[in-house]
């Protein structure tokens, strides 16, 4: 397996990640919008007065909800990359390396909890070790995901 071909592996099966954290984001995001519109009070008042004409609040509920469908979608991406992840790490014929690929991917864990739930010796690198052969075992290229 070339480098390019391993960085390719790492980068599919890391999206898992990369996509929760998006989740994460715009959570964040909305939580935001919902902090602003919670924080104006509207004034009911007989006195014209100026202003720019939009209504704060109605427009923090409108990026609230906006954020709520880009939440959604990003949860339907998220369920439909961790099914193509599973079946790339299923292809990996030994259970022990197919562990280590969940505990880094799906999970998303460390290398030194990795290696302490697998009962490794962190200090010796062989975690590094593994994770290599198996990603050189997962059976999946960019252009036919598994």
């Amino acid at each position: 397996m070339t480098d390019e071909q391993y960085r390719k592996r790492i980068n599919f099966l890391s999206q898992y990640k990369v996509l929760g954290k998006r989740i994460d984001r715009l959570v964040e995001e909305k939580d935001k919008w919902w902090r602003l519109a919670t924080k104006k009070t509207t004034v009911i008042t007989d006195m014209p007065h100026g202003g720019n004409g939009e209504n704060q609040m109605e427009i923090a509920v409108e990026k609230i909800v906006e954020c709520e469908h880009k939440i959604d979608d990003s949860i339907d991406d998220k369920i439909k990359k961790r099914i193509e992840i599973q079946k790339a790490i299923d292809s990996v014929e030994d259970e022990n390396l197919k562990l280590l690929l969940e505990y880094r991917y799906i999970d998303g864990k460390e290398w030194w909890e990795i290696s302490k739930n697998m009962n490794y010796d962190y200090t010796g690198r062989n975690i590094y070790k593994l994770h290599g052969k198996a990603i050189a075992m997962v059976k999946w290229t960019p252009n036919n995901t598994p």
